[in-house]
């Protein structure tokens, strides 16, 4: 409080503030720092990603969450989770195309986390793109071969029990498309 009282505007101490709040189950009240927070010229991804959580989350308001994601990221474009909730705030309001295109064209300052890599071969996935979904696995497969991720390892596990189906179901695709013509 005494950091607001010398400058109202501080984003910085609105966030902390807001943080402080919600820690102590003040909701409303955090709401209300982190709004303040995400008035600032510049502000900080933090509060963003607190107000999309909180609308994801809490107010069950999946355009309002993605468009507090997208400034989130525009604050802090290489946050990898950021990235992923929001491709994940997306696939549940049925904007997976949309998803799929975020996570494709993430920035990135180090190498795909594993859980990114799994998500976006799921949405491939759900899309039929098995190609792409091939593709994801392979990434995975070269990150636990070069002993990388311990991540990409537990991601693998997952995504392994999915690769059977989406073999077969490739198989089914091309043999379909060979009967369609005899």
């Amino acid at each position: 409080e005494y950091a607001l009282s010398v400058d109202p505007n501080d984003a910085s101490a609105h966030g902390i503030y807001g943080n402080l709040l919600a820690y102590q189950g003040d909701l409303a009240g955090a709401v209300t720092e982190w709004e303040a927070a995400a008035k600032a010229e510049k502000p900080y991804s933090v509060p963003l990603r607190n107000l999309a959580m909180h609308a994801w989350k809490k107010e069950n308001n999946l355009p309002k969450a993605s468009e507090y994601f997208a400034k989130a990221i525009a604050a802090w474009p290489t946050d990898q989770p950021l990235y992923r909730d929001a491709a994940t705030v997306l696939i549940a309001d049925n904007k997976r195309p949309e998803a799929i295109t975020l996570l494709e064209n993430m920035t990135l300052d180090h190498p795909r986390r594993g859980d990114i890599t799994v998500l976006l071969a799921d949405a491939y996935n759900d899309e039929k793109r098995y190609d792409d979904v091939l593709e994801e696995h392979g990434k995975i497969l070269g990150a636990v071969g070069e002993g990388k991720k311990r991540a990409a390892r537990e991601a693998l596990l997952d995504h392994l029990e999915k690769t059977e189906d989406i073999l077969l179901r490739k198989i089914d695709d091309v043999s379909s498309s060979y009967g369609r013509g005899s």
